[in-house]
């Protein structure tokens, strides 16, 4: 794993996707590690359980899987489509020279 990759800056970055995503990057990992499940604790909650399960799931990846490189790079064009998107939000709110275009 890369530096920007360990794991717990993945389980970090992984913190602050939307819960689908978060599904989405589970049952990946479930793929990719033959089928694994982690079971879910009595009392853990919904969130507690994504992390954990997520967090367990990449402990059990070989050292030279691609995978923890590949969702930072994910992540970090997420951020950026995300930046991109708002940038473009405001600046149809607020118009080219700086005015607001409400009313």
């Amino acid at each position: 794993m890369s530096t920007d990759s360990t794991r717990d800056g993945l389980v970090n970055r992984f913190k602050n996707l939307p819960v689908n995503i978060q599904e989405q990057e589970i049952k990946y990992l479930s793929i990719l590690l033959g089928g694994a499940t982690i079971d879910k604790l009595e009392d853990e909650s919904d969130d507690d359980y994504r992390v954990r399960s997520f967090d367990e799931m990449l402990a059990q990846l070989p050292d030279d899987s691609p995978y923890p490189d590949a969702f930072t790079n994910t992540y970090l064009n997420r951020q950026r489509i995300f930046k991109i998107r708002t940038f473009d939000l405001v600046k149809d709110a607020i118009g080219e020279d700086g005015s607001s275009k409400s009313t």
